[in-house]
This record gives structure tokens, C-alpha cells and sequence, in this order.
């Protein structure tokens, strides 16, 4: 749980493209069977999560792989800024 709620908050810091005084919001909820973990952001960079290929001569490129290797499932949503989210077994 708290490799996940890591790595999606890195990811928002690092591409919402928000500056340095925008809020993050981190849920945690119970849900049958398991533990929704969502981080919300400003959301003002124009891409969309998604796995990427990994490019050898880059850092980085772990996170979004490591939430969907240990989740159920993941996703994001745009409405006032971006959701992204994963599930995760209990």
C-alpha cells in the first residue's frame, strides 16, 4: 500500500504539471475485499497516465509498472484536475 501511495504521488509531482504551491490530495478508502488508493492533482499537464516503454539512456519509467504488477486494477479520470487510482487485494 504504501509502495503505491508513493509512486502515484511521485507521479503527480513530478507531471501534473502544477507548480510548487498546488495541492495533492492522497485517499485511502476500504472497499469490499480490498483498499482504493487515489492522488489527485491540479492537473494541468495535457498527457494522460500510462505506461510508458522504457527508454535505457532515461531515469525512471518504474512506477506506473509496479502499481499495476501489485494492484487489481488502476486507472485515471479527468474532471477538475487528475485522478489516477489503483485497487488493491486485502
Amino acid at each position: 500500500m504504501l509502495l503505491v501511495a508513493s509512486e502515484l504521488t511521485t507521479n503527480a509531482v513530478k507531471h501534473s504539471g502544477a507548480g510548487s504551491d498546488a495541492e495533492i490530495e492522497l485517499c485511502a478508502e476500504l472497499i469490499p475485499d480490498g483498499l482504493l488508493i487515489s492522488v489527485t492533482d491540479a492537473g494541468r499537464s495535457s498527457s494522460v497516465p500510462q505506461i510508458r516503454s522504457r527508454k535505457p539512456t532515461k531515469p525512471g519509467g518504474f512506477g506506473l509498472p509496479i502499481v499495476e504488477s501489485v494492484s487489481r486494477r488502476w486507472g485515471s479520470e479527468r474532471r477538475r484536475g487528475t485522478r489516477v487510482w489503483a485497487e488493491l487485494s486485502l
